[in-house]
């Protein structure tokens, strides 16, 4: 072999660029580089919005994953994982704070139904604790958070080769927000951390809406109404459905966002999720059971009006006869709490819409049977 003889070795990916592409059926995903129509049709269209800036100076970890892994998990300490956040010493104070508020409200939690009782009092200590040292938790949170995405820049699933779609939802649907977070999306990964935390206290609230009525009938009654209170209520309880989409929205949001932007181009990936939304119709048609959820409602509307609610009851018992009208209690119950509002004339129509549908059966039972049968 002369000077002048070179051996080269030829790759096909690099020959015909689709040749791997049509054989791997996950194409973008399997890290399959683009044909040259697919890098024009990339460079059309507008670029990602760049990540968290790095500081200047700082090299990237070593292991970006596991430092946003261990920044969520620490919540308020995370602020001490990064160099610009112990650097600080009035960071080092708030995340000592935040700790210590979670830590004392750990404590409320525990001695307040042994110093009180198990009464109303222990549980409105034990939620407003809680209340207060989810603020200060959050906020230090969330500074931890957004120093450890500056410290990564870019999410280590959002680089090319390394995205994750599946991966990012399954995890988003483990714990809100952190598929997003491994994607190089700290804001989102906060909003939806609040949005599921604050559901999760107007969870706890309406568990105690009994105590808080008795509270606010014997302190508040003044400056607060009756029907503010309830209202109140009512908007705790879209608060707690609102973090539950939330929750949802987040993890198919992070699987959107890891997705190669072509991935959606090709009509078989383009296919699976209409497919996928079909699926969840036809699930939720045949596991949903309107009967048991009125009746849980009816429940509710009963446990309510003994508790001297007015609004809440009449919406509960709405909801509960118009998911089963087959339950004429139901229907009657609804009118009773029209008549508790002051709605005579809903009260009447709902009882006359009773007993037109169920007159005919009436009929039909006490008709009697004809000879020889």
């Amino acid at each position: 072999m002369t000077e002048h003889d070179r051996m080269y070795g030829i790759d096909p990916a690099e020959t015909d660029p689709d040749l791997l592409r049509k054989l791997t059926p996950l194409g973008d995903l399997a890290g399959v580089p683009p044909s040259p129509e697919a890098d024009r049709c990339r460079k059309a269209q507008p670029a990602r919005p760049p990540g968290p800036a790095r500081p200047a100076g700082s090299p990237p970890p070593a292991q970006p994953a596991l430092l946003l892994l261990a920044a969520f998990m620490l919540g308020p300490l995370s602020i001490l994982l990064t160099a610009a956040g112990r650097g600080r010493r009035e960071r080092r104070i708030f995340a000592a704070a935040a700790a210590a508020g979670a830590a004392a409200a750990a404590v409320v939690w525990w001695q307040a139904p042994i110093r009180y009782g198990p009464g109303d009092l222990a549980w409105l200590l034990q939620l407003g604790a809680i209340a207060v040292s989810w603020g200060a938790w959050l906020a230090a949170w969330s500074l931890g958070i957004h120093l450890a995405s500056r410290r990564c820049g870019d999410g280590p699933w959002s680089t090319a080769g390394a995205r994750r779609p599946v991966a990012a939802a399954g995890t988003g649907l483990l714990a809100p927000g952190l598929g997003l977070l491994l994607t190089g999306h700290p804001w989102r990964t906060i909003a939806t951390v609040a949005m599921v935390g604050s559901a999760l206290l107007a969870a706890l609230a309406i568990r105690s809406a009994g105590a808080w009525w008795a509270w606010h009938r014997q302190c508040t009654a003044p400056i607060v109404t009756d029907r503010q209170f309830e209202i109140g209520v009512a908007i705790l309880a879209a608060l707690v459905a609102l973090g539950a989409l939330s929750w949802l929205v987040s993890a198919l949001d992070a699987a959107r966002l890891t997705a190669p932007p072509l991935v959606m181009r090709r009509a078989a990936a383009a296919n699976r999720a209409p497919a996928a939304l079909l699926a969840a119709l036809l699930a939720f048609s045949v596991l949903y059971q309107p009967a048991g959820v009125a009746g849980a409602f009816d429940q509710a509307t009963a446990r309510l009006a003994d508790q001297g609610f007015l609004l809440l009851p009449f919406w509960t018992a709405a909801v509960a006869a118009h998911l089963d009208p087959s339950v004429p209690a139901y229907a009657w119950r609804l009118a009773q709490q029209q008549d508790e509002l002051g709605r005579t004339a809903d009260a009447d129509a709902t009882r006359q819409a009773l007993a037109e549908r169920w007159w005919q059966y009436l009929d039909l039972l006490y008709r009697p049977s004809a000879p020889g049968r």
